[in-house]
């Protein structure tokens, strides 16, 4: 039937390189078998045109889709605009707005979710790419003078302001090789503008600011951002509570909903919080940043408190990669921003930035002793990560 077939194709997108043959192959098998597409049909297509960077091809599959009556839905167009917009195709970009809005009548994209995409924030990426962070800003406003910005708007310019390449084939995207202090004057202003439109940011983004915060000198600006994601944490977790108590009373007064209505009213619409990766970002920012080793002592004490007290383990990945930061090797699942060219790693971790302070290393083990009495096993790569870098230190003792 349809899903099985929807299904399918959406295999093709998901591969390492998307296999748009087998997916117009099942396309045209569906067709001749009388099953009619629906719109999850076009969209789940347009995913694979977007990957296989067909965007013309599936700009035409979209037109053929609409003359035959399909009811096409905004997210249609959504990967054709990623691609056309990383490639810092303008015209196309533009193209494909025009045609989404003349189909569908809408700017802004359909979500199951409670929240707002502009499809215009594509121009933003698009404009970026081709011409700089300069064109990227001045695209931005334009949709600020309308009202057409939200959280993506702000997460494109920010990448376009430091580089940041999307999941593209190679040579899609490269930096346009600004130096370091303008990478970061260009991020400080991106965030500026974010607080002046009151646009709280996501928590990925808070990561990557750690990173440049680090790396303009400003490393109390990323305490005070992760102070605020512990804060709306906090926040949520005592909602959720509240939420659980009302469902526990309308269970017991006879399913009466009144007062789960009431709490999920009274609730707040928290965007930000907090995760154990964020203790890990903001640990290697404080290390990029020569912050005291008592300053990160601090953070891996509030980690260890805040897991206890949720009676959480600290999960193997973050283990490690805890261990790695704190011994001076960079885990490439952290999300800092890294400046200084350094070319991206070949393996797991970058090679080590610099030899670890003496105090660096006692905190990291002392980490490695409290994981492996209150989790079982240490993560292997953080534990030769350890050993290697107290053997270099000459403390054959400790290991």
């Amino acid at each position: 039937d349809e899903v099985t077939y929807n299904s399918l194709i959406s295999l093709c997108s998901r591969m390492r390189s998307a296999d748009l043959p087998r997916a117009e192959a099942m396309h045209r098998e569906m067709d001749g078998s009388g099953i009619s597409p629906s719109s999850i049909t076009v969209a789940t297509l347009m995913q694979v045109y977007g990957r296989a960077d067909a965007v013309p091809r599936g700009r035409a599959k979209l037109v053929e889709a609409v003359e035959a009556g399909v009811q096409v839905d905004t997210f249609a167009w959504r990967p054709l605009l990623h691609r056309a917009a990383c490639r810092g195709d303008v015209a196309l970009t533009e193209e494909l707005l025009a045609q989404m809005e003349s189909v569908t009548g809408k700017a802004v994209f359909d979500s199951l979710r409670h929240r707002l995409r502009h499809a215009s924030n594509y121009r933003i990426l698009a404009r970026g790419v081709k011409d700089g962070f300069d064109a990227a800003e001045a695209a931005l406003r334009a949709a600020r003078d309308v009202g057409a910005v939200d959280p993506l708007s702000y997460a494109f310019l920010f990448d376009v302001a430091i580089g940041t390449k999307h999941s593209e084939p190679r040579g899609a995207w490269k930096p346009d090789g600004s130096p370091n202090e303008v990478r970061l004057a260009h991020a400080n202003r991106a965030w500026e503008m974010m607080a002046e439109d009151g646009i709280r940011p996501s928590i990925s983004l808070c990561h990557r600011m750690f990173g440049v915060w680090a790396g303009n000198g400003q490393i109390e600006r990323a305490e005070e951002a992760f102070d605020a994601m512990r804060t709306a944490s906090a926040e949520l977790l005592a909602s959720s509570h509240s939420l659980a108590q009302a469902w526990e009373q309308a269970a017991t007064s006879g399913g009466d909903l009144a007062v789960v209505a009431e709490s999920l009213e009274a609730a707040p619409l928290v965007s930000l919080g907090h995760s154990f990766m964020s203790y890990v970002n903001i640990i290697q920012a404080n290390i990029d940043a020569a912050a005291p080793p008592q300053r990160v002592a601090a953070h891996v004490a509030a980690l260890r408190t805040e897991a206890a007290e949720r009676k959480l383990r600290l999960p193997w990945p973050i283990a490690e990669a805890l261990l790695k930061t704190l011994v001076g090797q960079r885990p490439q699942s952290a999300s800092s921003v890294s400046f200084g060219g350094r070319a991206p790693p070949a393996s797991r971790t970058s090679p080590p930035l610099s030899p670890p302070s003496e105090g660096l290393l006692d905190i990291a083990s002392e980490l490695h002793s409290w994981v492996a009495t209150d989790g079982g096993r240490p993560p292997p790569g953080g534990t030769v990560a350890l050993v290697a870098a107290l053997m270099a230190a000459g403390r054959l003792a400790d290991t």
